[in-house]
């Protein structure tokens, strides 16, 4: 089972993840002739606390993702009115170590939430979603986590 093990940073249990153009939209483009949008990396928080994985507007439009629709969220800082936010079909992968360079895991088309992470020091939350799929061992003595899928 492909994992990665990393050291808990000041902010967490943080790792770097790529996004990209979904798969159905990639074969869309390539088959009308048209450029590929270069994947990006981005700072992804694990948090068990986020129901969806969430990505900083500024890495969405950066990767060029087209909005497929909207979702209401509530946050601790949202109150009972939940945020408007909007929903981008994208790919994601998790780079991983494993007898040599496995990815960890790759979806290939994944409902992501555009979300305002700009006063933090991260671009992205991973969250239940994609966790759903995968070992999570968090070790506070030890000041590490690990994530298998």
């Amino acid at each position: 089972m492909p994992h990665v093990m990393l050291s808990n940073s000041s902010d967490g249990p943080v790792l770097e993840a790529v996004l990209w153009i979904s798969r159905p939209r990639q074969e869309a483009m390539l088959a009308a002739g048209l450029v590929l949008p270069k994947a990006m990396r981005f700072r992804a928080l694990v948090d068990t606390g986020a129901s969806c994985t969430c990505v900083n507007q500024e890495v969405i439009d950066a990767v060029g993702l087209i909005q497929s629709g909207t979702t209401q969220i509530h946050t601790p800082s949202t109150g009972n009115a939940p945020a408007v936010c909007g929903v981008y079909d994208a790919q994601i992968l998790v780079p991983g170590m494993q007898d040599g360079a496995v990815p960890l895991c790759h979806f290939e088309s994944l409902p992501v939430v555009a979300a305002n992470l700009s006063s933090q020091s991260i671009d992205g939350l991973i969250g239940r979603d994609l966790l759903a799929h995968a070992v999570l061992i968090y070790h506070g003595p030890g000041v590490f986590f690990s994530l298998s899928y």
